[in-house]
């Protein structure tokens, strides 16, 4: 919007001076400074979208009214936020949305709610994360599929999530389908947007699955996170389309799914995604950690807590 009010004047003031300039009204010497203005309007337009992105991060902007009902009814991440959170979580929706390319196969449109849900889910996975210039960095779209898809990499099954990994951006595939099953029924559906997103962030911060710590082995951390959600082994395969098991998207879908679960049978993965994320989901209205440290110490307090009442509780 800044942009257009610099630009339109501009280009006015360029025209006029032209037009005089053509009436013989201007001196010689002075014919060329329409120039100036037309030349300054030319490169603000071009380029309008950083000037804009700088002014959002300068002047964060809410939702308007429609679209914060929307999160409020839809989205109970946000719902539950303080209103301090909810500010902060809408400037960050603004700019995501704005640097952001989504596009939609087999309609012509992408449904304005549905972007707004998808692009709250990227705020929710970072929310607690030092605000940058941009998020996801090397995410340069978001294809939406209005049902399960094939594509070129993975081209033998359905399939309802896929990170196109290339140069110099990423892209993000999604199903729309899938994606509203499991925000309405988590029991039954992984919510495909928060594991898109933890593949994104995966794969920009370089972690590996090794990273998750598994004191009882990698093997035995996937079997408590299918028991957790009560799916068979191999259910996400149906939406990944793969043949591995990616073990930080799980978790990370975990974390924001059923994070009383995650930290009950899972402690120590919680107490590491709450570092990378600088998020404790289970404090849903204040999810936030400013100190690190301190909520670590916490964490440990309750995980010793516990432990000495399952020992009692066996020993009873």
């Amino acid at each position: 919007m800044l942009p257009i009010l610099i630009v339109i004047p501009c280009f006015i003031i360029s025209i006029t001076l032209f037009g005089l300039a053509g009436a013989d009204i201007l001196p010689d010497a002075y014919k060329w400074v329409g120039v100036v203005p037309l030349a300054l309007g030319t490169g603000i337009f071009i380029i309008r979208e950083g000037i804009n992105e700088w002014w959002y991060n300068k002047n964060p902007k809410r939702l308007d009214k429609f679209e914060q009902d929307i999160l409020e009814k839809h989205f109970p991440y946000y719902a539950q936020l303080n209103d301090q959170l909810k500010a902060d979580f809408e400037s960050r929706l603004g700019i995501f949305r704005m640097q952001k390319s989504f596009n939609m196969r087999g309609t012509k449109k992408v449904p304005g709610d549905i972007q707004l849900l998808i692009g709250a889910t990227a705020i929710q996975v970072t929310l607690g994360m030092p605000r940058p210039k941009e998020l996801f960095k090397k995410l340069g779209t978001i294809v939406l599929f209005p049902q399960t898809f094939i594509s070129p990499n993975l081209s033998l099954q359905h399939h309802a999530v896929e990170l196109d990994i290339d140069d110099p951006f990423n892209c993000l595939l999604l199903s729309i389908d899938m994606f509203v099953e499991g925000l309405k029924q988590p029991n039954q559906y992984y919510n495909i947007a928060l594991y898109g997103f933890a593949k994104t962030l995966k794969e920009e911060l370089k972690i590996k699955d090794s990273d998750i710590p598994s004191p009882e082995g990698m093997k035995q951390t996937l079997v408590k996170l299918h028991q957790m959600r009560g799916f068979p082994m191999g259910y996400v395969f149906k939406y990944t389309a793969l043949g591995d098991f990616e073990l930080f998207e799980m978790c990370v879908e975990q974390f924001f799914t059923y994070p009383e679960k995650l930290q009950k049978y899972l402690p120590e993965v919680y107490a590491y995604l709450m570092k990378i994320l600088l998020q404790d989901p289970i404090n849903n209205r204040n999810p936030v950690i400013l100190d690190v440290d301190l909520a670590a110490a916490e964490f440990e307090e309750i995980e010793k807590e516990t432990k000495d009442t399952n020992i009692e509780e066996k020993t009873e």
